[in-house]
This record gives structure tokens, C-alpha cells and sequence, in this order.
């Protein structure tokens, strides 16, 4: 690698690093300049998502009540970005999929996580048990250059609600007496 190309490289990698860390400006003006025309980044920066702490579960009226944190691998320093999109919440009767979207999360905007943020709600179930995850699909970070959200899922976590119902059931007309005795 020529020398000008490494003194571009270390500075694209400086100012990245800078922004992801909150620096200002003054770490990647410290760069050595080229003698070649200044580089401009055309690529986007792309981060890596975790679902965290997902969980659900079906109340008695067969509706899911779920929650999780959509946000950064642990480790991951992030610039200030758009937000991404909200996951998805899925279910399959096998923990292998093939996964039906059953609804769109909503987002509480209540940090959580590495830069995160914390996912709740309530969706109508569509069987009585279920494997569900979460799902986040990614953003493509458009006008480059931009921040995108690579996609992630949870751990498939299994939920279920007995379908209970009374198939059987007489009463017959009963008598009972003033002082408390029954009489037919």
C-alpha cells in the first residue's frame, strides 16, 4: 500500500472512530494531509443491532404481550444516527420458522441497552401456542454517506395459552326450604 493511501486510510479510520466516539473534529484534523485530493467517504458506516431481553407471553383473552430492546452489540461506540426502524414481531409454530409477521412493535422511546431502545406491546395471537421472536430487518441508510442498522432477530421464546372451554354443562330447577333444607 503507497504512503498516501495509508495516510487516507488512517484518516478516514480517525474521523469514523472520532464521530463514533463523540470526539470533536480536532482528533481527525490531528490526521497527516496528502498530497493527493482529499478522500470523501462514499461508503456508509454500518452498525450491528441486538435484540435483547425479549419475552412474550398469552394472556387469557389469546392476546401476546411482549417486550425487548432493539440497540447496539455490547462493545459498539455509535455517533448520534437517525433511528432505525421498529422490529417486527413474528410467531411460528416451530422454532425453526418459517416465521408470519403478526404485527409491527411499538417503540417506547425509553433507552435501554447500548444505545437502544426499549420495545412493548400487545398483538392478537394467532395460535394457541407458538414460538415468537422479534425482528429487525435493517436500514438502509440512505443519502449516503449515512448510518445503517444491519438486521438481527431474538431467541425464539415458546408461549402458549390452554384453549379452556366448558363443552358440557346442565343445572336443574332446585327448591330449598326456609330453614335451609333442600326438598325436590
Amino acid at each position: 500500500m503507497s504512503r498516501s493511501r495509508t495516510r487516507v486510510t488512517l484518516a478516514l479510520a480517525r474521523a469514523v472512530l472520532g464521530a463514533a466516539c463523540g470526539l470533536a473534529g480536532s482528533a481527525a484534523a490531528a490526521a497527516p494531509a496528502s498530497s493527493q485530493s482529499p478522500a470523501t467517504p462514499t461508503g456508509k458506516v454500518s452498525l450491528p443491532t441486538v435484540i435483547t431481553a425479549f419475552s412474550a407471553s398469552i394472556d387469557q383473552y389469546g392476546r401476546v404481550t411482549y417486550s425487548g430492546c432493539l440497540g447496539l452489540r455490547s462493545g459498539i461506540p455509535a455517533p448520534l444516527a437517525p433511528r432505525p426502524p421498529a422490529p417486527v414481531i413474528q410467531y411460528e409454530a416451530q422454532p425453526s420458522g418459517p416465521w408470519q409477521t403478526l404485527g409491527t412493535a411499538a417503540v417506547a422511546k425509553v433507552a435501554c441497552g447500548n444505545r437502544g431502545e426499549k420495545f412493548s406491546g400487545t398483538l392478537p395471537a394467532k395460535l394457541n401456542l407458538a414460538y415468537y421472536r422479534a425482528r429487525f430487518g435493517g436500514s438502509s441508510g440512505t443519502p449516503a454517506p449515512a448510518t445503517r442498522y444491519l438486521a438481527a432477530a431474538s431467541q425464539p421464546v415458546l408461549a402458549w395459552k390452554f384453549a379452556d372451554q366448558i363443552t358440557s354443562f346442565r343445572a336443574a330447577p332446585t327448591t330449598v326450604a326456609k330453614n335451609g333444607v333442600n326438598v325436590r
